[in-house]
This record gives structure tokens, C-alpha cells and sequence, in this order.
């Protein structure tokens, strides 16, 4: 049975606590959905000093019914975890970290990577990590 959360939304009040509870409930230990965990936290910032047992307005209710959406589509999606591929020439090893940062939000991932016997390459994220952060952009990227 298929839950059909805009129609759910439409007959009972939501509040902030409804919503961040959903947000909670996203369990990502290998941290493969930081992306999207990240669009999740930027949106809840409109929260932000709001009673806990606020009701959020219709059109929040529009808006979060569509994300919410998502995450029962999260289940059937796959992500491939190998890190060494079968082709791997194994001492040509080597960790790839970048990072980023812009006026609420930061982030940094490791990814692992290993050449390949026809020249290629084979490149895996290892760890991802996300935050919001409220200083300059400049001061963010430290």
C-alpha cells in the first residue's frame, strides 16, 4: 500500500516537530544521501525559532509533502559500496578530499581510488559529511 503523503498532509495539522521528526527518522550511517540530508537541513532553518508545536503553514505542507515524498522512494534505490574493483592495480591506492563551503552550508567528502588494468580508473565515496554553518564564506571554508 502506497502512503499518500499530500493527501495526509491536506487532513491533519503539521507542526515543526512533524516535520524535524521525519527529518530525525533519515538514518544514513555510510552518509551515501548527504546531499540530500543537506537540502533537508537548509529547508528546516525556516523553522528556526518557531514553537515546537507551531503548525506549518498550507503552502509549507505543499512543500514538504513533495520532499517527503522522497524518502519513500529511498528504500528501492541501490548504491553500489565496493571500493576495490576487480580490475584494481592494488598499490595505486590513493584518497581524493575535497571541500567546499558557501554562505550556510559546508561540506567534505573522501572518496578512494584505485587505477584500473586498462588505464581507467575506479573512484568510490568513502565518507561525506555536511553541516550548516552561519559565519562569511570565507571563514566557512576553514
Amino acid at each position: 500500500m502506497e502512503v499518500d503523503i499530500r493527501k495526509l498532509f491536506e487532513i491533519i495539522d503539521v507542526t515543526r516537530q512533524d516535520i524535524i521528526a521525519c527529518v530525525a527518522e533519515f538514518y544514513d550511517p555510510m552518509g551515501f544521501w548527504e546531499p540530500f540530508k543537506l537540502q533537508l537541513k537548509l529547508r528546516i532553518r525556516v523553522f528556526n525559532n518557531t514553537p515546537w508545536d507551531a503548525k506549518i503553514s498550507d503552502q509549507q505542507k505543499v512543500e514538504w509533502a513533495a520532499i517527503l515524498i522522497i524518502f519513500l522512494k529511498i528504500p528501492a534505490l541501490e548504491v553500489d559500496c565496493s571500493v576495490v574493483h576487480k580490475d584494481a592495480i592494488l598499490n595505486s591506492f590513493r584518497l581524493i578530499c575535497v571541500a567546499d563551503a558557501v554562505l550556510h552550508a559546508a561540506g567534505a567528502a573522501i572518496y578512494a581510488s584505485f587505477k584500473l588494468t586498462d588505464g581507467s580508473y575506479h573512484t568510490r565515496l568513502l565518507l561525506p559529511k555536511s553541516r550548516l554553518v552561519s559565519a562569511t564564506i570565507p571563514r566557512n571554508e576553514l
